[in-house]
């Protein structure tokens, strides 16, 4: 079982080539049709919702194994958060399901969106990327510190149903070679492992590749095809380098 966001629901790729279905695929073309991925992904889905997802549908399908596709934005609140701690630009920028609807299905509204967002940027009603994501990974920030307790309970969750908890840090979609958020993605690396998780970190996998290759597109900071191929890749060497799945070579 593969759990995430937007990442893993493959926000601009065809369903065929999200790398929650290339993995099943490239385990049955060496091993035969007896492994299945189920994806819980959808577009939004923070560490916590996917928690919730899990707890209360997920652990259903009895999975051997469950990985978990992390993203830098993870620590961000779910639109449900009750504690005020959203950036200063919450009631400027759309949110919700009509958005997400929009977002998948128009090209000209992503656009619009990317353009509102980057101008809000530039008179100062809205926190750059860069800014927002080091204020979630502050380690003595509130979401931080939240973020790791989930971490835990869902460390926890999937050990008690006796599934092997992995952990899928993806790079963020910024020049890997001159990455941005070095110390926020080697943060949750080391702290997802001194929770327990076998933590696979894709850094590695992108960091010689140009953005242009492996990105949707500038209005769309999604991985591509070619993302997605090099992602199910790394996930399959991962998981057959340390055999995590008995009885295969």
């Amino acid at each position: 079982m593969i759990l995430g966001d937007s990442y893993a629901f493959g926000e601009g790729v065809d369903i065929e080539n999200i790398f929650a279905r290339r993995l099943e695929q490239l385990l049955h073309e060496r091993y035969g049709g007896s492994f299945e991925v189920i994806l819980r992904a959808y577009r939004g889905k923070s560490t916590a919702a996917e928690f919730e997802d899990f707890q209360h549908i997920g652990f259903r399908y009895a999975p051997d194994m469950v990985i978990t596709a992390y993203v830098l934005n993870d620590p961000d609140p779910p639109v449900t958060f009750p504690y005020g701690h959203y950036g200063p630009d919450r009631s400027l920028v759309p949110h919700g399901t009509i958005d997400a609807m929009l977002l998948r299905h128009s090209n000209l509204y992503a656009l619009v969106s990317f353009k509102w967002n980057r101008f809000l940027e530039r008179v100062g009603a809205k926190e750059s990327f860069n800014v927002w994501m080091h204020r979630i990974h502050d380690p003595k920030g509130f979401l931080w510190k939240l973020e790791l307790a989930t971490l835990h309970r869902l460390h926890k969750k999937i050990t008690q149903i006796g599934a092997i908890p992995v952990l899928v840090v993806l790079p963020a979609m910024s020049s890997f070679d001159q990455y941005e958020f070095e110390a926020e993605h080697t943060q949750v690396v080391e702290s997802s492992r001194a929770i327990g998780f076998s933590t696979l970190d894709l850094l590695p996998s992108f960091r010689d590749l140009r953005i242009e290759e492996v990105l949707v597109s500038r209005a769309n900071g999604h991985p591509n095809t070619r993302g997605h191929e090099i992602i199910a890749q790394s996930i399959l060497k991962f998981i057959l380098t340390y055999k995590m799945i008995p009885n295969l070579e």
